[in-house]
């Protein structure tokens, strides 16, 4: 009975062995870095979201009052400032909001134009 040892080659090296460990811990660290700047990305466009939606809301509100009563103004909702101007255009109002908000990088500001319509004075 031979009793030699085993010189197949079957198996890994140690120095194939870690050699994978290497690679695949370099991928797991790229892996890390992209999922922060998704997550990173993600509340960004959450802020963009909001500040949208609070000027949206706000030409809205000014769509449904009275055309001589539209005015400008400056409006605080949480981290969200809101200032808005109107100028007049013929028959119609020109409403600019603009929105403020904070991020890691200092502060980011969305502005929304919109045109409302008055109805003629009659005269």
């Amino acid at each position: 009975m031979d009793r030699s040892p085993n010189l197949r080659g079957d198996g890994f090296s140690l120095v194939e062995v870690i050699v994978a460990l290497v690679l695949l811990t370099i991928g797991v660290l790229g892996l890390a870095a992209a999922s922060r700047s998704v997550v990173r990305m993600t509340s960004e466009a959450a802020r963009i979201g909001a500040a949208t939606a609070l000027a949206s809301a706000r030409v809205e509100r000014l769509r449904a009052g009275p055309c001589p009563g539209i005015a400008a103004g400056t409006a605080v909702a949480g981290a969200l400032t809101e200032n808005w101007s109107v100028s007049a255009a013929g028959e119609a109002r020109i409403v600019s909001v603009t929105v403020t908000y904070g991020t890691g990088a200092g502060p980011r500001t969305r502005t929304l134009t919109a045109a409302i319509a008055c109805a003629p004075v009659a005269p």
